[in-house]
């Protein structure tokens, strides 16, 4: 948990909460978010919720 994202196209600007994980396409296990995308989860500790932010190529 934590770390940065490896993002596909450039991260969002305004994106609340802190980077917390990313669930990434994977071929091996027929596992696909849009066109190989990735999604990018983000948890902001003053409202406690999460966020969800993807992109694909």
């Amino acid at each position: 948990m934590g770390g940065y994202g490896a993002y596909i196209q450039s991260p969002p600007h305004q994106q609340q909460g802190e980077f917390m994980l990313q669930i990434a396409s994977e071929e091996k296990s027929r596992f696909m978010i849009g066109d190989n995308g990735t999604m990018y989860f983000y948890y902001d500790k003053d409202t406690k919720e999460w966020f969800m932010h993807w992109d694909c190529f």
